[in-house]
């Protein structure tokens, strides 16, 4: 399959059939749950607009935000988080699988942020994508800027850390397990006994996304195609 250079696309390219979900279940008068299953991005998948006005109709005193999102758009996840920050609910994120890129802003937002066994937090620096002069390409290298140290400060307080040293992290690709997000002040609590949680979404699109183990499944698909394989290479011999 051919890569595209921008970054971002890719990775909405490669998660265009992934099992996706934004829903909003109204428990009963006191709480509600939203399900962020799904690439934040308002053409690609959830957007801003979308999800702040269902966000505003929810009366509940207290809102479970469960995530499974591999990022997106920086700006879209940034005014998610503002309109969760504001809510007069009390805000519990629930990392059921993954928060990563735009997702962890968005994580945020949680007045308690809780993680299941085998999830993961990655934090990155920005991507984008320009077309112009020189002049054109350090104005956007200026804004990437102002947008990492905007994005570093948030993660430099949840973690105690510098600022400098979240950007550190942050141009490392940073991925975290479940219990170094914990150590790193990222959540707060590892949800055992709920099962491990399986990631749904291709991560290629990143420089060191941890490859997903092999489940008996694959390993029948991959005896499959050897049994294939074999078959045509004796058919060639003959």
């Amino acid at each position: 399959m051919h890569k595209l250079k921008n970054k971002f696309l890719q990775l909405v390219a490669d998660n265009k059939q992934a099992s996706t979900k934004f829903e909003i279940v109204a428990q009963d008068n006191n709480t509600a749950t939203i399900y962020l299953y799904d690439v934040i991005d308002e053409y690609f998948g959830i957007g801003a607009k979308e999800f702040n006005m269902e966000l505003a109709k929810i009366t509940a005193n207290e809102i479970n935000l469960r995530i499974n999102s591999p990022g997106g758009d920086v700006f879209q996840g940034r005014a998610m988080q503002s309109a969760l920050i504001e809510h007069e609910a009390n805000i519990i994120v629930h990392i059921d699988g993954l928060a990563a890129s735009a997702a962890t802003t968005v994580a945020l937002a949680g007045n308690d942020r809780r993680i299941s066994q085998g999830g993961m937090f990655m934090i990155h620096k920005g991507w984008t994508m320009n077309i112009g002069n020189a002049d054109d390409f350090a104005g956007t290298a200026a804004l990437l800027n102002k947008v990492d140290n905007a994005i570093a400060k948030d993660y430099a307080v949840i973690a105690g850390i510098t600022v400098d040293e979240a950007l550190d992290l942050m141009a490392a690709e940073t991925w975290y397990t479940d219990e170094e997000a914990l150590a790193a002040g990222f959540v707060s609590e590892i949800k055992e006994g709920v099962g491990a949680a399986q990631n749904r979404f291709d991560l290629s699109a990143f420089s060191n996304a941890p490859m997903p183990k092999e489940t008996e499944q694959d390993e029948e698909i991959l005896r499959h195609y050897q049994k294939q394989q074999a078959r045509l290479e004796l058919v060639l011999k003959t």
